[in-house]
């Protein structure tokens, strides 16, 4: 048996959430509270802008004293370029990826469509996984040490 077999990022991958760049801050918040994806991405006639975090609210918050307007735009917070992946790389290349560039969510994609947002992962859910699958590892490894 391998050591920690190989799993693609798809398997564990969450459906993404969607708001349009016009989208005012409460419409962001609002799909946001919604979904409970922590993250939306942000789209102009059907194609991935941005990505909006829900701590990326709390620091335009924090960076405007609370004193934000509503009427505030998609496009004028959100956060760019959108780290992705393809939905064939593995669950350790996702984790590295994130790491590497310092992010907590990567947006997968096909490769038949790499324009089109399929799914998103993020931190703690590969690396919940990796541990997992190392805890298995070893668990199926002591059986031939305990005789």
């Amino acid at each position: 048996m391998p050591f920690l077999r190989s799993t693609t990022i798809d398997t564990i991958m969450s459906k993404p959430a969607f708001v349009d760049y016009d989208a005012n801050l409460i419409e962001v918040t609002k799909k946001l509270l919604q979904t409970k994806k922590g993250c939306v991405f942000v789209t102009r006639v059907g194609k991935l802008i941005g990505i909006i975090t829900d701590r990326d609210i709390q620091r335009l918050i924090l960076r405007d004293a609370g004193i934000i307007s509503p009427d505030i735009t998609a496009k004028e917070f959100m956060v760019k370029p959108v780290v992705k992946i393809f939905r064939s790389a593995s669950i350790e290349e996702a984790d590295q990826l994130m790491h590497d560039e310092k992010v907590n969510r990567l947006a997968i994609i096909d490769k038949v469509n790499p324009d089109k947002v399929i799914g998103f992962v993020d931190y703690n859910t590969t690396h919940a996984e990796i541990v997992t699958k190392f805890a298995k590892s070893l668990i199926e490894r002591r059986k031939y040490f305990d005789g």
